[in-house]
């Protein structure tokens, strides 16, 4: 549990029938989670919530929001369970999670200054599930901090249509973005979109002079340190 990555950045471990991470992002005395997992029978832990509600505690730090990467069960399953745990920190996600007509609609999306101005989780939800209360963001890019360091939520679609990448410490965590050429595109997204999402990374890189110097799959099973994300996504294009 709690395996240091990068400054600021630890694996909680990994969760569910695929293994997927929860992170943990903190900088001065505030933090962040991302990730919502199903939780498999298996799993030495079964309620990793509980477990960072304690270190939370034990470190006296503020849960600022927590969020996932993208709308799929292995990555947004135990989010009933999250807010059960802390009711007060809002669980903020992309509009985009959704899209399916079978889902409630948005009624309403917040901007950063919303999260900056006390807690989120006052608010009129953006939608129910389960009678759980979530909030949506709108658009490319969520600026946000966590004790005065720069997180940014990027809604950049490629592995799906709610992918939404986290950039923190000059490190992103990739959704299941797949890097490099040959990607099968399971999901089907639009090729169109697909270069859009990639343009939309460098613009934030080239428009905040930002160096992002890492990537971690969301499932961590893949770290890449020291990398150019300019060569590296250009990699990717085919």
């Amino acid at each position: 549990m709690f395996e240091d990555v990068a400054p600021g950045i630890q694996l909680v471990g990994r969760f569910g029938r695929v293994k997927a991470g929860i992170w943990f992002l903190r900088h001065r005395a505030e933090c962040a989670i991302i990730e919502m997992p199903d939780i498999a029978d298996a799993d030495d832990i079964q309620t990793p919530w509980d477990t960072l509600h304690d270190y939370i505690f034990e470190q006296d730090l503020y849960l600022k929001f927590i969020t996932a990467t993208h709308e799929h069960a292995d990555h947004f399953y135990s989010f009933s369970d999250f807010h059960g745990t802390f009711p007060e920190a809002p669980i903020l996600v992309h509009r985009d999670f959704f899209l399916d007509p079978n889902d409630v609609e948005v009624q309403n999306t917040y901007d950063p200054a919303d999260l900056e101005e006390g807690s989120l989780a006052l608010e009129e939800p953006s939608v129910e599930v389960e009678d759980i209360p979530l909030f949506c963001f709108d658009g490319e890019l969520f600026e946000t901090n966590l004790g005065g360091e720069p997180l940014y939520l990027v809604h950049a679609p490629k592995h799906c249509l709610s992918d939404t990448l986290v950039v923190f410490r000059g490190c992103m965590i990739t959704a299941d973005w797949w890097l490099g050429a040959g990607d099968p595109n399971y999901n089907h997204v639009p090729v169109g979109q697909i270069h859009h999402s990639i343009n939309t990374i460098l613009r934030l890189c080239k428009e905040k002079n930002y160096i992002i110097h890492s990537v971690f799959s969301t499932h961590a099973n893949e770290f890449r340190h020291n990398i150019n994300i300019e060569e590296l996504l250009e990699q990717t294009r085919p």
